[in-house]
């Protein structure tokens, strides 16, 4: 099943709660997450994906998945380090800017003050397709997203920040950071 832009409903349907359930664990800290508490919340995440579309014949299947990457992101010292908890974080917090007299309003995943410097963290859920290495799946999403979190940068600049600001993706699935100039 494809959405309206070729992607998997269901690839989009793990994705959007992995971002819910990733911004429960930013606001309470990595170390309250055991994998225990994660599975507890299996319930809650196959109600979240039915809602977004995924099939209820495969929800299990989509419910694992979600645990997988949450797991991952925990397991992993960047993923820790994302999610540990700031004052100053904020999830999917809605940035706007005029763009050639049009306001255009995006949503960050994650952003964070730390040492002077606002991060701007976009979570990417996908993996590496068969037949792809995951050194080129992730220089294909790095290219793919730049211009975007260039816009992110440009918006909170816009916005008033006067902090450095560094851009990262962080692929649960692999493990793998990546802060983009």
């Amino acid at each position: 099943i494809l959405d309206e832009e070729g992607g998997d409903f269901r690839a989009r349907a793990v994705g959007l709660a992995f971002h819910r359930v990733i911004e429960l664990v930013c606001k309470h800290g990595p170390d309250q997450w055991t994998p225990e508490r994660i599975k507890m919340k299996s319930k809650a995440i196959a109600s979240m994906l039915l809602r977004d579309g995924y099939p209820s014949t495969e929800i299990v299947v989509g419910v694992n998945r979600v645990i997988e990457l949450i797991e991952a992101t925990l397991s992993n010292e960047k993923g820790r380090w994302i999610t540990k908890p700031r004052q100053s974080a904020g999830q999917e917090v809605q940035i706007s800017m005029l763009n050639n007299g049009r306001w255009v309003n995006r949503y960050l995943d994650l952003n964070f003050i730390e040492d002077d410097t606002m991060w701007i963290i976009d979570w990417k859920t996908g993996a590496a397709p068969a037949g792809m290495s995951v050194e080129d799946f992730i220089k294909r999403e790095s290219v793919r997203y730049a211009a975007k979190m260039e816009e992110y940068a440009l918006a909170a600049k816009a916005a008033g920040i006067m902090l450095r600001i560094k851009k990262a993706l962080f692929f649960p699935a692999h493990g793998v950071f990546v802060e983009l100039p």
